[in-house]
């Protein structure tokens, strides 16, 4: 089951890059030939986007949800698609979050891959 996105943490991204991830296996003969075989039907993309944190209640929310509903990323979550905002997708963390030491709004930055 996948974590819900922490209340009072707004779900504005900006900032998007989407990337295709390699999804075959390449096979190279003695003669030199080489063959690539599919590794999966649908091809995972990986995103990376950011998030303002406007006040320091939201930063503690996201905080809080990295670390504990999330526990430090080892879960998955689910929020609307990044590709398709109308339906829903599960993610999971490709690294850890990191956040701008300004002041308030503070932007969050992360990278994601499609679980």
């Amino acid at each position: 089951m996948a974590v819900q996105w922490p209340e009072g943490v707004n779900k504005k991204f900006y900032g998007l890059t989407t990337g295709a991830d390699e999804n075959y296996v390449e096979v190279q003969f003695e003669s030199g030939r080489k063959r690539r075989f599919r590794k999966n039907s649908t091809v995972p993309c990986t995103h990376s986007f950011n998030l303002l944190l406007k006040t320091k209640e939201e930063e503690k929310a996201f905080w809080r949800w990295y670390k504990e509903d999330l526990q430090g990323g080892a879960l998955e979550f689910e929020i609307p698609s990044i590709l398709d905002p109308s339906e829903n997708q599960c993610y999971m963390l490709a690294s850890p979050p990191s956040v701008d030491k300004s002041q308030y709004p503070k932007e969050a930055t992360l990278e994601v891959y499609e679980a």
